[in-house]
């Protein structure tokens, strides 16, 4: 950390970035890092004193990973650089900007750790309700959840509400939008998140089970906070929100000021995993920017996460960050019925499964199908 002074400057974020490099020239990459993520002039420009201890990145450490023994080939290096809190100012553009902003134009750059001081976590008030929240909200508490997505797109309001009472029927504990459901005008927002609500209602009734419902708010902006304020009076669970479509920090902002639970979608996140690993980008990130469950592919899925990244994903998510609570993880896409035991010994409990068309297709009677994917939950 750095020392007290007179303009306030007291505190560091600390950003561990894994570079390919030569051994002759890692630490200039490092010093360009240096300049380049805060005041980005040439270092003639940034020899104030005040500037150099209060506001230029500092490389704490450089240290060789791997070496290629390749003439050719450059080496790998971890690179540790601390920056000032506040000229992130607390906010998450701004973080953005300042770990990998510029250098994102970079080749052979890549951010894969970042740790925080317990004073700039405390800015952020994270995940509104997270695990606990959730399982409170659905009287759940000895098993993983179980989530589905109504699908597919092209299905009319009055059709996904019927698969919704379905659902909700057989006990499942949330049900959300598809990620590809906006305002269209083959299936409205509004009139789907009438006819769903109504018919998840209807199920309760017979059930006593309460079933979360999270409508799609990516939107535009204006449509985005109509229809979120619209479907938090009318009654909805919580929302879906699409956090690197319509920015990371509309996402903390809705997290902040609705008083709902958010589930985080991936959509164009796979974009950063090249410059930023997964588990900054789907864990510290997401945790952040308020998002109480957070889906992602599970590995063996439709696409190419491993073991090892999905278990990177679990851990970010649940760590200790301050007072921040824990978020859920969210594996999906592609996963089978018939992994769910698998699945349980891989995540434990806090975890939310999100199951699509294997859940669909298993057998002809929907609300069957989700008992018997709860059933297996509470087999282990």
């Amino acid at each position: 950390m750095t020392t007290p002074n007179n303009r306030g400057v007291t505190l560091n974020l600390f950003v561990t970035y894994q570079i390919e490099a030569s051994c002759e020239t890692i630490q200039e990459i490092a010093d360009d890092i240096c300049i380049e993520q805060t005041v980005e002039v040439v270092r003639q420009l940034a020899q104030d004193s005040w500037i150099q201890e209060n506001i230029l990145g500092r490389a704490e450490e450089i240290s060789l990973i791997e070496t290629t023994h390749h003439p050719s080939s450059n080496n790998i290096y971890k690179v540790i650089i601390s920056y000032p809190d506040k000229i992130i100012d607390y906010q998450l553009p701004q973080l953005l900007s300042v770990i990998y902003g510029n250098i994102s134009l970079k080749s052979g750059i890549r951010v894969v750790g970042l740790e925080f001081s317990s004073d700039f976590l405390s800015h952020f008030s994270g995940p509104g309700f997270g695990v606990d929240g959730i399982r409170q909200l659905i009287a759940v508490e000895n098993r993983p959840l179980l989530a589905t997505a109504l699908k597919p797109m092209g299905k009319t309001s009055q059709e996904l509400a019927g698969l919704a009472y379905k659902l909700a029927l057989g006990g499942i504990d949330i049900i959300k939008d598809d990620h590809g459901l906006v305002d269209h005008s083959f299936c409205p927002f509004k009139e789907r998140v009438q006819e769903c609500l109504s018919a998840i209602s209807k199920a309760e009734g017979k059930t006593g089970k309460r079933v979360l419902y999270f409508p799609n708010i990516t939107d535009s902006y204006e449509k985005m906070w109509e229809h979120a304020q619209w479907a938090k009076d009318l009654g909805v669970g919580g929302f879906l929100v699409s956090p690197l479509i319509v920015g990371l920090d509309t996402m903390r902002y809705l997290a902040d000021n609705l008083g709902l639970p958010i589930m985080a979608h991936p959509a164009l996140m796979g974009t950063l995993f090249s410059g930023i690993s997964a588990e900054i980008v789907l864990g510290d990130l997401m945790r952040l920017a308020g998002a109480d469950m957070v889906v992602y592919p599970n590995y063996g899925g439709r696409f190419p996460f491993t073991e090892e990244i999905c278990q990177k994903i679990g851990h970010a998510l649940k760590k200790g960050m301050g007072r921040l609570k824990t978020a859920f993880p969210v594996p999906a896409g592609g996963i089978d019925v018939k992994s769910i035991k698998i699945l349980k010994q891989f995540y434990g409990n806090d975890a939310v499964f999100l199951i699509g068309s294997s859940l669909y297709v298993c057998s002809s009677n929907l609300a069957a199908s989700v008992e018997d994917c709860i059933q297996a939950m509470l087999e282990i």
